[in-house]
């Protein structure tokens, strides 16, 4: 299994890691898991986050669900930062 692990650190102090990890099924079709974890600090433990939006996501508002209703993953790291932790794996198993 290859798997890319990206760190970012915050202006706040706390931590982000992006782990993204290439899994192959029965069929030998490639599916990639990705998984975002937080830190406060580096005294603290890695907490993994959700990947579930709030409960109530849709009767919210757009700017409500853009501060409140978004799962922790994306709250954590941006879907920027997560299409580049999948786009270094697929660079690492295409070598």
């Amino acid at each position: 299994m290859a798997t890319v692990e990206h760190m970012h650190h915050r202006p706040d102090g706390s931590e982000v890691r992006i782990v993204a990890q290439a899994c192959w099924g029965s069929g030998l079709t490639c599916s990639i898991d990705v998984a975002v974890h937080r830190r406060a600090s580096d005294k603290h433990d890695w907490q993994l986050m959700s990947n579930r939006p709030h409960p109530a996501w849709r009767s919210m508002s757009i700017k409500d669900y853009a501060l409140h209703g978004r799962s922790e993953m994306l709250l954590a790291a941006s879907p920027a930062e997560i299409l580049r932790a999948t786009s270094a794996l697929h660079t690492a198993i295409a070598k």
